[in-house]
């Protein structure tokens, strides 16, 4: 009676809806399906953005906050989450290397788990404690090894758990397949890292890159701008080469405007373009995004 009453607690956790789940444990309903965090943001972007339109706030500043806030969320998510995963995979290989030693002592696989469990492995403990829950009540070790991989579905922990159940399986001398499985698994966290390394350099381009341009930009609105829009309070027409134009402080206040527009896309661009170069992905160059947005405005607000 009592297993019939978990199984029926587990068949109506199941079927709860995404909803539902998120007003109870919004964090751990993102943690489980990810793109809530982008759904959020798009949904609460857009009501921010109509809501400012009905006050008849000016369409560029509409923009601007809406922009910030589409990407502060997913932005700081995707950072929260990256450093999170790189504290666990950190600590993989040596979580793997003490199962293989307690597997040569001639332990089952079960047992040499409950005893790494006893171990320290920073942000992996808490992790590794709940599978060793798992197994205690009555969870085989595959099924807790995938629950590790639904879990952190990074390429190296899917493939190494799929690497584990398959040797498992057929029965293999499981001790010596999970030696190789830790060399593997901390050559891959090595050569991780030398990327990391080696693409440092792409990402301090990005960002002088974007501290070059708006150095242009401040240089031309200051100078420039200025040296216009003095013309303009002295004389009204200016000459230059032979040839007259008509400059009024609304050329010269679009001409900022137009500017400052410049620098926005340029930080948008070149944070995402930065994300995929020194991090893999566009969605990890939100942050990079978010930081030249706010670094426009403040440009903006305060030199230009």
């Amino acid at each position: 009676m009592a297993q019939d009453a978990i199984l029926e607690a587990i068949q109506r956790q199941r079927q709860k809806t995404t909803l539902r789940q998120f007003i109870e444990n919004p964090m751990k309903a993102i943690e489980e399906k990810p793109y809530l965090v982008y759904v959020i943001s798009g949904v609460f972007s857009t009501i921010f953005a109509a809501t400012l339109l009905y006050l008849h706030v000016e369409i560029s500043d509409v923009i601007i906050f809406t922009l910030i806030l589409t990407f502060i969320s997913p932005g700081l998510y995707d950072f929260h989450k990256r450093g999170t995963i790189r504290k666990i995979e950190a600590e993989f290989p040596k979580l793997l290397r003490d199962i293989s030693l307690a597997v040569e002592s001639g332990m089952t696989l079960q047992a040499a788990f409950n005893i790494t469990a006893r171990g320290e492995y920073g942000a992996l403990t808490p992790v590794i404690k709940h599978l060793d829950n798992l197994i205690t009540w009555g969870v085989s070790f595959e099924e807790a090894m995938l629950y590790l991989a639904r879990k952190y579905p990074t390429p190296l922990i899917k493939r190494t758990v799929a690497t584990i159940i398959e040797s498992s399986k057929s029965g293999g001398e499981i001790g010596l397949i999970l030696q190789n499985v830790t060399i593997d698994a901390e050559q891959t966290k090595g050569l991780e890292k030398r990327r990391r390394a080696e693409t440092q350099p792409y990402l301090m381009v990005g960002y002088m890159s974007f501290f070059v341009f708006m150095a242009v930009i401040l240089i031309i609105s200051k100078y420039f701008i200025g040296m216009m829009a003095q013309m303009v309070g002295e004389t009204k027409v200016t000459e230059m080469s032979g040839m007259q134009f008509r400059v009024s402080p609304e050329d010269i206040a679009m001409y900022r405007t137009l500017f400052f527009h410049a620098l926005m896309i340029q930080g948008i661009c070149v944070g995402l373009f930065t994300g995929k170069i020194a991090e893999g992905t566009v969605l990890a160059g939100m942050k990079h995004s978010l930081i030249f947005v706010i670094t426009s405005i403040i440009a903006y607000r305060f030199l230009i």
